[in-house]
C-alpha cells in the first residue's frame, strides 16, 4: 500500500515539475444530464423548445452558452461535470451536433 502511494506521489511530482497536468474527464453521463434537465429546465419549458422551427441553437457552442444562461437563471448551481452532462444529454437527445 505504501509503495503504491509513493509511486503515485512520484508520478504527480514529476508531472507538476514538467508543467503537465492530469486531464481527468468524467464520462459523459446522459442519465445524470436527463435528471438535472428534468428537475431544473422543465420548470420553465417542456421539450418542444428544443425542436421548434425558430430555434436559436445552431451549434454546440450556442447550446453550451444557452445551457449556462439557463442554469444561471434557474439558480441551479451545477458543477462543471453536471453542466457537461446536461449539455451532452441535450445534444444527444435533440441536437446531434458533432464535437
Amino acid at each position: 500500500m505504501i509503495r503504491i502511494l509513493l509511486l503515485s506521489l512520484t508520478l504527480i511530482a514529476s508531472l507538476l515539475s514538467t508543467g503537465t497536468t492530469l486531464a481527468i474527464e468524467p464520462a459523459d453521463n446522459t442519465d445524470d444530464g436527463k435528471v438535472l434537465h428534468d428537475q431544473y429546465c422543465q420548470r420553465c419549458h417542456d421539450n418542444a423548445v428544443y425542436t421548434r422551427p425558430d430555434s436559436i441553437i445552431f451549434s454546440l457552442t450556442a447550446l453550451e452558452k444557452r445551457v449556462r444562461f439557463c442554469e444561471s437563471m434557474a439558480a441551479a448551481a451545477w458543477s462543471e461535470p453536471q453542466m457537461k452532462a446536461v449539455i451532452t444529454y441535450l445534444n444527444q437527445r435533440f441536437y446531434h451536433f458533432k464535437r
